[in-house]
């Protein structure tokens, strides 16, 4: 299991291998491989805030720390414990335009089937 990035298309796809199951979720560890989501239609850029304030991450860790006993405290903990996703604010980064090698397995033939993600004007616009 690795990190990567996710694309996720409106209406899915066939394999282009057996030409059979329907697949609209894509990945690519071509960029931050920081579990971004980019969905077809909307701006190919991943967005964060924090989701509670210092003393409320505080409060949760203290929790874990007492209840959970193979609870590991690091830096990623303080990083990744206090922001989450949203689509509400100033974006942190962005992918160029150009047409990206995005990837799924196939269900039926057990196979990796391979497509381009094309970002057009800073759109995630589909597949091809």
């Amino acid at each position: 299991m690795g990190m990567y990035d996710t694309f996720i298309l409106k209406i899915p796809i066939q394999c282009n291998n057996c030409y059979t199951g329907a697949y609209y979720e894509f990945q690519t560890k071509q960029f931050d491989c920081a579990l971004d989501v980019y969905e077809q239609g909307k701006p190919a850029v991943a967005y964060y805030r924090r989701s509670e304030t210092p003393e409320e991450y505080e409060d949760k860790v203290r929790e874990w720390r007492e209840t959970e006993p193979d609870f590991v405290e690091n830096e990623l903990c303080h990083v990744f414990g206090s922001i989450r996703k949203t689509d509400d604010v100033i974006p942190g980064s962005q992918i160029p335009d150009g047409e990206y090698t995005v990837y799924t397995g196939c269900d039926e033939c057990d196979k990796l089937f391979f497509v381009k993600a094309v970002i057009k004007d800073g759109i995630f616009i589909g597949v091809k």
